[in-house]
């Protein structure tokens, strides 16, 4: 697929990390925490040139949302702007940031709340006491209030095997869904300690199908599963989805930028305080397309990591230099 300028040029979502500080610190997660939060003056400048692309869609993740300052503003700028917006949170302070939600209700989409085990001893092992409390009481809030949520669910040794289970909860719960995703390692421990084999991973995502269409809830993957065909096999890749990371600056991904460990910032397009959205996206494009070939070729060899696209994307840009070995 080619993308032209301008309203031809396929940008539809952005995502958004509002912030990088964040009150849970889980082992695996992929993210770089810190203490910088984005420029509300600058988002409000992206998100009206990016809404001019065609963009209507905006997702808000962290870092924790829920701690950024201006929250109100951002939100509000998605209803002014005629976006339709989705929240990822790990649902601690959610009853708190709940009335933001529901005065913006016109312009929400979806809320996501983080979730690692259909059992609180051990979702609360990964994300401290009384995490799995609050996110119950959030559930609650937006089944109560007729606000659309699901689960995201990182898998891993420790609960690839719950898959029944997390898929009765949410659907007991009134969930819309079940989002999953094969977890990004961040470093060689827990890469050996927390990351299916290839056989697990593929277990796991038939499991996941049969499930989806026995439930009265949808159970989808994310990117990270696996996938042996060429081209545009991501809303990144495709052109799609753009992400814009807490510092001001447009990555290729929303995975890959601040990704914990890392030095490595090849990720990185363009800084939106000095460059303006339509010329970063038409660089994030030629990019984009670089990144979908260095892929197919890597497929076309046999490269067996180029089968889980997220997971090469972050070893071929040297976020797992452990693996360099296993890409082209």
């Amino acid at each position: 697929m080619v993308f032209d300028e301008g309203r031809k040029m396929g940008l539809r979502k952005l995502v958004v990390e509002l912030t990088s500080v964040c009150n849970l610190s889980c082992e695996y997660c992929f993210k770089e925490l810190g203490a910088s939060h984005l420029s509300s003056a600058l988002l409000e400048r992206v998100l009206a040139e990016a809404r001019l692309l065609g963009a209507t869609k905006i997702t808000y993740a962290g870092g924790e949302p829920s701690l950024y300052p201006y929250l109100d503003k951002a939100l509000g700028m998605a209803r002014t702007l005629g976006y339709r917006y989705a929240l990822v949170t790990n649902g601690w302070h959610f009853p708190r940031i709940f009335p933001l939600l529901d005065d913006t209700r016109a312009a929400l989409n979806h809320v996501f709340f983080s979730l690692d085990s259909a059992e609180e001893t051990s979702h609360d092992r990964i994300r401290g006491q009384g995490s799995f409390q609050r996110i119950m009481t959030a559930a609650e809030l937006c089944r109560n209030h007729n606000l659309p949520f699901s689960f995201l669910v990182v898998l891993n040794r420790k609960n690839f095997h719950e898959l029944e289970e997390l898929s009765l909860l949410a659907s007991r719960l009134g969930a819309a869904g079940l989002r999953l995703g094969h977890l990004l390692p961040t470093s060689e421990r827990i890469d050996a300690e927390l990351s299916l084999s290839d056989t697990e991973r593929r277990a796991v995502e038939k499991q996941a199908q049969k499930l989806d269409s026995t439930r009265n809830i949808t159970i989808s993957f994310a990117a990270s599963a696996s996938n042996d065909r060429p081209g545009a096999c991501c809303e990144t890749f495709a052109g799609y989805t753009a992400s814009i990371d807490c510092h001001g600056r447009l990555s290729l991904c929303c995975q890959l930028a601040d990704y914990r460990g890392a030095a490595n910032q090849s990720d990185i397009i363009a800084d939106l305080h000095t460059t303006g959205f339509a010329a970063a996206y038409t660089k994030f494009l030629a990019r984009a397309a670089a990144e979908r070939t260095r892929r197919d070729k890597a497929l076309a060899a046999g490269v067996a990591l180029a089968q889980y696209p997220c997971h090469f994307c972050a070893s071929s840009m040297q976020k797992a230099n452990w693996r360099a070995g296993a890409v082209l």
